[in-house]
């Protein structure tokens, strides 16, 4: 799969689409499909490197993006009530341009499940193969 990486703190010249595995998702984990992804204002903080709560917390190299939607493709086995094919609407980390997120157990509460969102078009960009 394709994904937006930084190696180093900068404007958009820093991002680099890299190739990288399809996770697997452990026990507690959800294997998303993406087909949309936005970018957030916080991904410009992130990719300049951030301001002085999260710094301490950006590590390089790093995925950029914190909102998207798609299916659910694979369920750890500690996750309950969910199943593969429900469409999600997520605000998580590593997202932006991914095809695959991987989402935590205790993530599941930051998800919408069939949610419906009116959108403006000039904040959609679609995801192309």
């Amino acid at each position: 799969m394709k994904e937006i990486r930084i190696y180093e703190f900068g404007g958009p010249e820093v991002m680099k689409i890299v190739e990288v595995e399809i996770p697997v998702p452990q026990a507690d984990e959800i294997l998303v499909k993406m087909f949309a992804s936005g970018i957030n204002p916080a991904d410009y903080v992130v990719r300049q490197g951030g301001n002085e709560i999260l710094k301490p917390f950006l590590k390089l190299p790093l995925g950029l993006g914190l909102d998207g939607a798609g299916t659910i493709e694979e369920i750890g086995s500690e996750v309950t009530g969910l199943k593969k094919g429900d469409h999600l609407q997520v605000n998580m980390e590593k997202i932006l341009q991914n095809r695959w997120v991987m989402l935590t157990k205790k993530s599941v509460a930051l998800i919408s499940l069939k949610g419906h969102l009116l959108v403006q078009m000039q904040w959609i960009k679609q995801i192309k193969p």
